[in-house]
């Protein structure tokens, strides 16, 4: 468990609840105890299993790494470390980074889609974004893995999106549910549903 989960505002310390157990691995679980004794909890360490380092045996033709745990980063060949690295969290990908691993993805992305509805021939995104990327650079992602999958489905090659797109940035004392009601409404003044639960190309984080 880690130690994200606990907020000693969520418990009354006159109470009895003030024991916790802790069943990650070494050395994750003495130092979540640490932070926890620290805000006034009784902690129980009582790792469910042991994570050794072991000589991995990398075959050939490996195209990019998966962590799913920071405990997964250890010595891997260099030729490996020149490979694309996709790690579940910021924690797991800044060590892999600090391993040495060249190209490091986040897990936690660099967008989040808010809202989106597909129309016939145009589509609208709701999208947040990060410090890191910018809106194009998103944006010709999106384009090129839905392009690709289209292609797949449709059994067809080529361009499906136009080069150009328009773009509005949302000021601070716009409400982001609005704007994403007005998106997903698009249907019902296009004339095409007139219920948008009958319009199956849309979604949106608020459902």
């Amino acid at each position: 468990m880690g130690p994200h989960i606990f907020d000693r505002r969520l418990f009354d310390k006159s109470s009895v609840l003030k024991r916790i157990l802790i069943t990650r691995s070494e050395p994750g679980a003495s130092a979540t105890a640490s932070r926890l004794s620290a805000q006034g909890f009784d902690p129980v360490v009582a790792p469910v299993l042991a994570v050794t380092q072991r000589t991995i045996q990398v075959p050939d033709g490996v195209a990019a790494t998966l962590f799913t745990s920071g405990n997964a980063v250890m010595d891997f060949p260099d030729w490996l470390r020149r490979r694309p690295a996709f790690a579940v969290g910021t924690a797991t990908a800044t060590l892999a980074s600090s391993a040495g691993f060249e190209s490091v993805h986040d897990a936690r992305g660099d967008a989040q889609m808010l809202a989106w509805v597909l129309m016939p021939d145009h589509v609208h995104w709701l999208l947040q974004l990060n410090e890191k990327q910018t809106l194009g650079s998103v944006v010709n992602r999106l384009k090129s893995a839905s392009a690709r999958q289209s292609n797949l489905a449709l059994r067809r090659q080529g361009s499906i999106w136009a080069k150009a797109y328009h773009d509005h940035a949302l000021r601070s004392e716009e409400s982001l549910i609005d704007v994403a009601r007005y998106i997903i409404a698009n249907p019902l003044r296009a004339g095409l549903v007139n219920n948008i639960g009958d319009y199956p190309f849309w979604n949106a984080v608020w459902l």
